[in-house]
């Protein structure tokens, strides 16, 4: 393995620490592209680094970053976006097995899990999808993926070709995984006991007369019997080292002797001992090390974007745009509940003290006499900076949409008060009245609320929300202008906008806000919804595009919302993308999604700003349909709970193949977790009620009744159907998020036990697909084990 360490920090360097950084390694890149460039011409040069990502926000975001670096340098690049194994390994067998003009190769956000030294050697899987895949001699693989935990094979095992595999560490390998590396360093070359036995057994054989009792101390203790369990492809022996070792000494024996007169007729031959074998005891320690690594289940480490963005820093090259890049990454794993807010908010504070280098504040400027001191207001049209939010609200989409809507689509409040219900509706506006907001300044889109009101709505609801459970409203975020062409977008509404062009922004029929005036007498302006319960229900007029009516969603309808692409853009982008992603007309729609965030994220073209900014629409039409598909399970009593989780299906409904997609349902399996926490723990508390109620009732005193903690809230496993192939799409989630997700372990295990024809090919293991007619012995299956 060749570790790449992160940038040196003040922190004490770890066990494991290399002594290459990714700038080494990225200069490691360069230089191979030049002298590719020179030897082959700088046209066979042109497919020499190709970058595989995973078809994600921070994927996207490191892969803009990266590209960046690459074209300031001059290196030609590929982009190939890649949603599976099955798709790596069509990649793997097109594009890299055989290509001599290949030099680098990148995973971006892929390959952690994958025991790659296995998996691109050829061979090794004789007869299997994998046969025959391989690495070119000159080519280097760089591995930066944010997924949890490393295959250790990555990382430890001996292999030539480790030589060649650069693993791209954010601290986690060099601080902690030193236990773990020596456990798998002596297991790797501990003899299995049978092999053991026929070396003693020829040794014993050769000086039998000689050591006699000795041989009592070769034979295996019956503690070692353990070493037969470990898999084949872990017995391996130091052959190598061990044969020139006796040979070298044999032959200076011989040598002795010849000048030497003869020994003694009785004289013992010299034993050349091997070193000790390890005990059984620490061998077994060994084992549970590793076993204990493996249980604990998969989850996130930093940001890939952000390890990007490490790199541009080292190297000197750190700019508004690859900061703006690694903010959207970090946000895009918190909004996901992929990393806990305490690591979300020490890598934020670190980014604000760049963004106030990079952005100092214009005191006084134009954009405060505008607003009234609301941050993020152009200056002049090439005004592209990003601003510091120390308050941001956790509502949906709320710049962009009602207040009403903002908070009644957003998964933190609809836990806290049931929005589904009546009397949450009824609490919701309860909340507003206290603030001081009427219902018609509530359901104004956000731009056209009063003044006063916006200034002062942050404090407004820190002071009041808490009476509500609602007291983590805030966190610390950012806010980037364009200019001119477009209002100032925060990270929060970019990543929800990002998201959705992945999800949906080609293959999926779904309706959205057609742009139209918004007034007071219509709930939430766009749509001629009224009141967020309309919304969810998807009740009002539609009629007139003069109010703002329904459209299907088309991206290029979107494209042509605001000011229209000139030739030369349009050339250039059609040009970028052939180039980058080698795209036919045949390509899936995952890849055409892929590629419409990444254009998105040009923030020198106007048309991908307008995109972007059209994405907003898109993106509150699935929170829509997901808030939409949530309450209706609810109220149906689709959620069914088993001993050790919750489980839930989708089998029918207008916006089903939206929920085939894995990022959709796995947002829906979000919004239930959180909305049933607070069920579970409100039936808690009316249950102690009861009990004291009865207590009063027989003239007891009800305080003896201690509150009683509510039951921890269960994981949850939700299942969508795709009608096209006949299989469910399940996904398993965790209720914390400091928690490891151990349901992939759990889905192969069930899959194995039952016989259920399942497929996983995911990236995130807690995602599979069953057969259709699998699923009920597939979740019994689950239930059994759990």
């Amino acid at each position: 393995m060749v570790l790449i360490s992160a940038p040196a920090t003040q922190e004490a360097p770890g066990p494991l620490r290399s002594d290459r950084d990714v700038g080494h390694a990225y200069e490691g890149i360069v230089a191979a592209a030049r002298r590719s460039a020179g030897i082959t011409g700088a046209a066979a040069a042109a497919a020499a680094v190709m970058i595989v990502v995973a078809p994600d926000v921070d994927g996207v975001c490191a892969a803009r970053a990266l590209v960046a670096l690459l074209r300031e340098d001059e290196i030609a690049y590929r982009v190939v976006p890649c949603d599976g194994y099955a798709t790596l390994t069509r990649i793997l067998s097109d594009d890299v097995t055989g290509n001599e003009e290949l030099h680098t190769l990148i995973f971006l956000n892929l390959g952690a899990l994958l025991p790659l030294p296995s998996f691109l050697s050829a061979g090794q899987y004789s007869g299997g999808p994998e046969a025959g895949l391989s690495l070119p001699p000159q080519c280097t693989l760089h591995v930066i993926d944010s997924h949890r935990p490393w295959n250790l094979e990555n990382l430890f095992a001996t292999s030539e070709l480790l030589s060649r595999i650069c693993i791209w560490d954010d601290g986690a390998i060099e601080q902690h995984l030193s236990r773990e590396h020596e456990a798998y360093s002596r297991l790797e070359f501990e003899v299995s006991d049978s092999e053991s036995d026929s070396d003693r057994g020829s040794e014993s054989e050769d000086e039998e007369s000689d050591e006699g009792d000795d041989a009592d101390d070769l034979l295996p203790s019956d503690d070692d019997e353990d070493g037969e369990q470990r898999p084949a492809q872990r017995k391996r022996r130091r052959l190598a080292s061990g044969s020139s070792h006796t040979a070298d000494e044999d032959e200076d024996e011989d040598a002795e002797a010849s000048s030497s007169e003869a020994p003694p007729r009785g004289r013992r031959r010299r034993k050349v001992r091997k070193p000790a074998r390890t005990s059984a005891a620490v061998l077994a320690q060994y084992r549970a090390v590793l076993a204990r690594y493996h249980a604990r289940g998969s989850g996130y480490g930093l940001p890939v974007s952000l390890v990007v963005w490490q790199l541009a820093d080292r190297l000197g090259r750190a700019s508004n745009e690859t900061v703006w890049l690694g903010i959207l990454g970090l946000t895009s794993l918190y909004l996901a509940s992929r990393t806990s807010y305490d690591t979300y908010e020490e890598h934020a504070k670190l980014l604000a003290e760049i963004v106030r280098e990079l952005n100092p504040v214009q005191e006084g400027g134009l954009h405060s006499r505008r607003d009234g001191g609301l941050p993020g207001k152009a200056a002049d049209a090439d005004d592209g900076r990003i601003r510091v939010i120390a308050q941001e609200l956790r509502f949906t989409l709320y710049r962009h949409w009602s207040l009403e809507n903002a908070m009644y689509h957003s998964a933190y409040v609809a836990g806290k008060i049931s929005i589904w219900k009546e009397k949450g509706m009824g609490q919701l506006r309860g909340l507003m009245a206290k603030m001081g907001m009427s219902l018609t300044q509530c359901r104004q889109t956000f731009d056209h609320m009063d003044l006063d009101l916006r200034q002062k709505l942050v404090p407004r609801i820190q002071s009041i929300a808490p009476e509500y459970g609602l007291t983590e409203c805030v966190y610390l975020s950012f806010l980037r202008s364009f200019g001119y062409q477009s209002s100032p977008l925060s990270a929060a509404d970019t990543v929800e906008g990002l998201s959705a062009l992945l999800t949906a922004a080609h293959g999926v029929r779904i309706k959205v806000d057609a742009p139209g005036m918004t007034f007071s007498g219509n709930g939430v302006g766009a749509g001629g919804q009224r009141g967020a319960y309309g919304a969810a229900t998807g009740a009002g007029s539609t009629a007139s595009d003069l109010f703002g009516g329904k459209k299907t969603w088309s991206l290029g309808a979107a494209m042509d919302t605001s000011k229209q692409r000139t030739a030369e853009d349009a050339e250039e982008g059609e040009r970028e993308n052939a180039e980058s992603s080698g795209a036919t007309n045949n390509e899936t729609d995952w890849v055409r999604n892929f590629f419409a965030a990444y254009n998105a994220l040009d923030a020198r073209k106007p048309a991908s700003v307008s995109l972007l900014r059209s994405s907003l629409s898109l993106s509150k039409a699935l929170h829509r349909a997901i808030v939409s598909q949530g309450v209706a399970l609810i109220e149906k009593s689709a959620v069914k709970t088993l001993r050790s989780f919750r489980v839930s299906s989708i089998t029918e409904g207008p916006d089903l193949v939206l929920f085939t997609n894995p990022n959709t349902l796995t947002r829906l399996a979000l919004w239930l977790v959180e909305a049933l926490r607070d069920i579970v723990a409100g039936h808690a508390r009316k249950a102690l009620e009861r009990k004291r109620e009865r207590l009063r009732a027989k003239g007891q005193d009800p305080s003896v009744l201690e509150a009683i903690a509510p039951p921890p809230p269960l994981p949850f496993v939700l299942a969508a159907l795709d009608e096209s192939r006949d299989r469910f799409v399940v996904v398993g989630l965790v209720t914390e998020v400091l928690q490891r997700n151990r349901w992939g372990m759990a889905f192969q295990e069930a899959a194995a036990k039952c016989g259920a024809r399942t497929k996983h090919d995911a990236f995130d293991s807690s995602v599979i697909e069953v057969k259709r007619e699998d699923l009920s012995k597939f979740i019994e299956a689950l239930h059994l084990r759990a």
